[in-house]
């Protein structure tokens, strides 16, 4: 009987279980696995918005949510005179990152994949002030910094200033 080429794994009892096409893909889930405790985490939600995006009349602003009545919620115009989206969500991540103490363990939730995937990028072609600024903070944290995808920001944080 000839043999198969395609093979598989299951891992039942270990550090992550699941089934695996190869090494090389265990190996990815376990150094992409988010390995920090919870309770102790900082967690902080960003969101950047801009009206008229990509026109002469934008206006961009800003928001950065830590917890109801936190002295360093933020909520402003973003500096500049280049107002796009992207920019404010860049923006609003430095202004979270600029606001915690760089020992503390911090998760920070976007709406924003641009910010996520900017993380780690050296001369981006766009945005590069802040791109540069973003991983200028990262690479002088002590703490852990994990950037989570979340949908709605805006919505959460108005839920929050309700509860109130």
């Amino acid at each position: 009987m000839p043999k198969s080429t395609i093979g598989y794994y299951a891992v039942r009892i270990g550090r992550k279980s699941g089934i695996y096409m190869n090494w090389k893909n265990q190996a990815e889930d376990y150094i992409n696995e988010e390995n920090y405790d919870e309770a102790n985490i900082l967690k902080v939600w960003t969101d950047g918005y801009c009206e008229n995006n990509g026109k002469k009349n934008a206006l961009a602003s800003i928001g950065v949510f830590f917890d109801d009545d936190d002295p360093r919620n933020l909520l402003e115009r973003l500096p500049g005179i280049y107002q796009t989206n992207n920019r404010a969500e860049l923006y609003a991540a430095i202004c979270a990152l600029e606001k915690v103490n760089n020992e503390q363990d911090l998760m920070v939730f976007t709406d924003s994949t641009y910010v996520i995937n900017c993380c780690n990028v050296r001369n981006p072609k766009k945005n590069f002030d802040l791109v540069n600024r973003l991983n200028d903070l990262l690479k002088e944290r002590r703490g852990k910094s994990i950037f989570k995808h979340c949908e709605n920001i805006v919505a959460y944080m108005k839920m929050n200033r309700q509860i109130d």
